[in-house]
């Protein structure tokens, strides 16, 4: 017996529907927002800070960006043109 799948079909009409009424939905896979411990993570993996601020300025953001959270972001080596990127980013 062959699977139709129709479910998917109908989904995706669904969508494309709402996409051109200006009514969508909720994306069906949304980036993760990053976070400080995404960026530590990025830095630790040897990627160019020029790379982090780029991922950045093109992903949802949910920074801490406290006054103590700048302190250990600096104590933990993340260059001033990441923590910039950080503190200008978009939510």
């Amino acid at each position: 017996m062959k699977k139709r799948y129709s479910h998917i079909r109908i989904e995706t009409k669904k969508v494309a529907t709402d996409a051109l009424n200006g009514t969508s939905r909720a994306p069906i896979m949304s980036e993760p927002e990053l976070t400080n411990d995404d960026v530590l993570d990025l830095l630790s993996a040897g990627l160019d800070p020029s790379v982090v601020v780029a991922k950045i300025k093109s992903s949802p953001c949910a920074f801490r960006t406290s006054i103590d959270d700048l302190k250990k972001l600096k104590t933990q080596s993340i260059p001033d043109s990441v923590i910039k990127a950080m503190l200008s980013s978009r939510t």
